[in-house]
C-alpha cells in the first residue's frame, strides 16, 4: 500500500511540474522520457525556481538607460531632521516611481538598506493597488555597496540588460571630496589616502577616490556621472575618472539629503531625450537655485534655506588633461616666493 501510494504521488507531482498534456498519470514512465523532453516542460526545476526574482530579459534599445547605485546602508536609510523626516533613498525612489521606465529611458536601481543587502530592480510607473513601480531583478543579502567592484558589476549588468544609446550613471551616498573622514567609527583602512564616497556601514568599506579610474575604466564609457552626494564636484576627484565620462554633475558644496528632484529630472529627460549638455545645466541649476529659494517643507512647517552654502556644476572632462600642468606652474610659483 505504502509503495502504491508513493507511486501516485510521484506521479501527481509530475502533472503539476509538467502539466496534464504532456503526461498522463496512467502512461507515467521515466524510461519513455529523454533529457529533452525534461527540459523543454521545464520538470528539471525544483518548485522555489518558479518563485524566484525575474531573469533579465534583454530589452530593446532606447534613448537612455539611467542607473542608480544606491548605498543606504547607513543613516540615509533612516535618518531624521527635526524628527520628522527621514527614509531618504524610499523618498528617491517614489520620485522615480511618479515616472518609470519609458518607452526612451530605463530607470535601473541597485538600493542598498541597512539590515537588508541590496535588491535590484527596473523602476516603473506606480498606479493603483497592484503595481508597486518596481520589477525585481535579484536580491543579495550579503552585498557590499562600498565596493568598486559591485557598481562595476551593476553598471555592466545594467548595459546589457537594459541597452540604449547612451547611459548615465548616478552615485548615491554620502560623499567626502578630498576630506579625509573623521569619524568616531572610521571604516576600516582610513588613513591619508581614504577620501571618498559609497559609505557601508555593515561591511565598513567605501569606495576610494584612487579606486575611481578602475571603476570606471571597467564599467566602460558613460555619458553621463552624477554624484548625489556631499563634496565630491572636486578636481581631483573627476580628474580619476576623466577617460570614461563625457559629463560630471555634482556639487563641491555640501548637498542635502533629499538630493535631486528625480521626478522633473525624468520628465526632462522624456521631453527631450537629445538634450545638450547646456540644456540640462540650465535645467540643474534653474532648478537648485529655486529649492534653495523656496525653502524646505518639512511636515507642517518650512525651513529656509537661502543662507546655506551651496552650489550645483556641470563638468566636461576635456579640460581636466591639463589640470596637472596648471597646478605645477602654481607650485613653482608658491615655492619661489615662499
Amino acid at each position: 500500500m505504502i509503495n502504491k501510494n508513493l507511486k501516485f504521488l510521484s506521479a501527481a507531482l509530475s502533472l503539476v511540474v509538467l502539466g496534464a498534456s504532456a503526461v498522463k498519470a496512467q502512461d507515467f514512465n521515466l524510461n519513455g522520457l529523454s533529457a529533452a523532453d525534461i527540459k523543454v516542460s521545464q520538470a528539471d526545476k525544483g518548485i522555489f525556481d518558479f518563485i524566484k526574482p525575474d531573469k533579465p530579459e534583454t530589452m530593446p534599445q532606447k534613448e537612455w538607460t539611467v542607473m542608480i547605485f544606491m548605498n543606504a546602508k547607513n543613516d540615509l536609510s533612516d535618518s531624521q531632521l527635526l524628527g520628522l523626516v527621514g527614509k531618504w533613498a524610499e523618498k528617491d525612489i517614489k520620485e522615480m516611481k511618479e515616472v518609470g521606465t519609458s518607452d526612451k529611458i530605463n530607470i535601473v536601481v541597485e538600493h542598498g538598506a541597512k539590515g537588508k543587502g541590496s535588491k535590484r530592480m527596473l523602476i516603473t510607473k506606480k498606479g493603483g493597488m497592484f503595481s508597486s513601480g518596481e520589477k525585481v531583478y535579484g536580491e543579495f543579502p550579503n552585498a557590499d555597496m562600498g565596493d568598486y567592484k559591485r557598481v562595476v558589476e551593476f553598471a555592466q549588468w545594467s548595459k546589457k540588460t537594459f541597452p540604449a544609446r547612451k547611459t548615465m550613471l548616478v552615485l548615491w551616498n554620502h560623499g567626502l571630496g578630498w576630506i579625509d573622514p573623521k569619524m568616531d567609527q572610521a571604516p576600516s583602512g582610513t588613513g591619508t589616502a581614504a577620501k571618498g564616497i559609497l559609505f557601508d556601514d555593515e561591511t565598513k568599506n567605501y569606495l576610494r577616490t584612487a579606486q575611481m579610474k578602475e571603476m570606471m575604466r571597467q564599467i566602460g564609457y558613460t555619458d553621463i556621472l552624477m554624484q548625489n552626494a556631499c563634496l565630491q564636484q572636486m578636481a581631483e576627484v573627476l580628474y580619476e575618472m576623466k577617460d570614461s565620462v563625457g559629463l560630471f554633475v555634482g556639487s563641491e558644496e555640501t548637498m542635502l539629503a533629499q538630493g535631486f528632484d528625480y521626478t522633473g529630472l525624468l520628465n526632462f529627460m522624456n521631453a527631450n531625450p537629445a538634450f545638450t549638455h547646456e540644456q540640462l545645466g540650465e535645467y540643474l541649476v534653474t532648478w537648485y537655485k529655486a529649492f534653495y529659494a523656496g525653502g524646505m517643507n518639512i511636515g507642517p512647517i518650512s525651513m529656509p534655506l537661502d543662507d546655506m552654502g551651496a552650489t550645483l556644476s556641470l563638468v566636461r572632462p576635456a579640460a581636466l588633461s591639463e589640470l596637472p600642468g596648471y597646478l605645477d606652474a602654481m607650485a613653482g610659483a608658491v615655492m619661489r616666493n615662499n
